[in-house]
């Protein structure tokens, strides 16, 4: 489920002058064993941490692998901004996702410079009582993994104009 809010969040600044477009972007999504395990066939990822428990030297709950939960942050970008060129991120893993564990991303715009875009990104495990439709982190939910993305959004007139001012 995704939702999104216009409207400047607490804190948020915007050097645009624009007016703000999905400031906050939020989606809730589960990794399945399936999805995990293509994920370390195509990155040739043998962490016996990613596995199904059947593996001898698996954990009793294999967990997601990092970068690939991490892909939720372009991936939500790129669904609300088409055409967006995602130039940098920093990440710090703070908790394991297990299998199967839905999590809830969000995405608030911060502001943008020099035509860079730039979201704080939170993934979290949800508590039990959490709702998956809130727009706005659960105070009680688990981080998981945060950072910030820095992107280049398209112009509003094409896709093809995002090569015109080429990223240095």
């Amino acid at each position: 489920m995704d939702e999104e809010r216009a409207g400047a969040g607490e804190g948020a600044r915007d050097d645009d002058t624009r007016p703000p477009r999905y400031r906050t972007l939020t989606h809730t999504h589960t990794f399945t064993q399936h999805h995990v395990d293509a994920f370390c066939h195509l990155t040739d990822d043998t962490n016996p941490i990613h596995r199904a428990p059947t593996a001898p030297t698996a954990p009793t709950s294999p967990i997601v692998p990092g970068i690939l939960s991490a892909s939720l942050f372009p991936s939500l970008i790129s669904k609300h901004h088409p055409g967006s060129i995602y130039v940098s991120q920093t990440l710090t893993f703070r908790h394991p996702i297990p299998v199967d564990q839905p999590v809830h991303v969000h995405l608030e715009r911060r502001g943008t410079r020099h035509g860079l875009a730039h979201f704080s990104c939170t993934i979290s495990l949800s508590s039990s009582s959490s709702s998956s439709s809130s727009s706005t982190p659960d105070a009680a939910a688990t981080i998981a993994v945060d950072g910030i993305a820095t992107v280049k959004l398209p112009s509003s007139s094409s896709s093809s104009s995002l090569w015109e001012n080429e990223i240095e």
